[in-house]
């Protein structure tokens, strides 16, 4: 699903500097505290709701749910290419604590970040995230 929205924004080409390429580029996951919704919205330029109604219609998703997923895409990469803990990926993915990460992940991924890494490890494989219907 992830990767569609993103191959779906990117087939449309957003130029570069403009509102949506900033916008997704804002949204990524990284080190530090990320820019609250409305911030990312004054950043590029737009007030809140346009910004967020707006990015939906370009993306299919709404931005938390955007954001969100990536940040679990990020963590899903990170269990399967490095040896950090769940922990440690759930700080530096900007979760509020191991269990909110473990709680988001199941959702999307239908297992545990322990279990996917396990599965992921031995089958040489990456489990395919779970169709919310979204």
């Amino acid at each position: 699903l992830l990767a569609d929205m993103v191959a779906s924004a990117a087939a449309r080409a957003p130029p570069a500097g403009s509102w949506l390429s900033r916008s997704i580029a804002l949204l990524a996951p990284g080190p530090g505290t990320p820019l609250t919704l409305p911030a990312v919205a004054a950043a590029v330029g737009m007030p809140y709701d346009a910004w967020r109604k707006a990015f939906r219609a370009e993306v299919g998703a709404a931005p938390a749910r955007f954001r969100l997923d990536r940040r679990l895409a990020a963590a899903a990469e990170l269990l399967t290419s490095t040896s950090r803990s769940v922990r440690a990926i759930a700080a530096e993915l900007a979760f509020t604590d191991e269990r909110h990460l473990v709680v988001r992940f199941r959702e999307v991924y239908g297992c545990t970040p322990a279990a996917y890494r396990r599965t992921s490890t031995a089958t040489g494989r990456v489990i395919p995230r779970v169709d919310r219907g979204d």
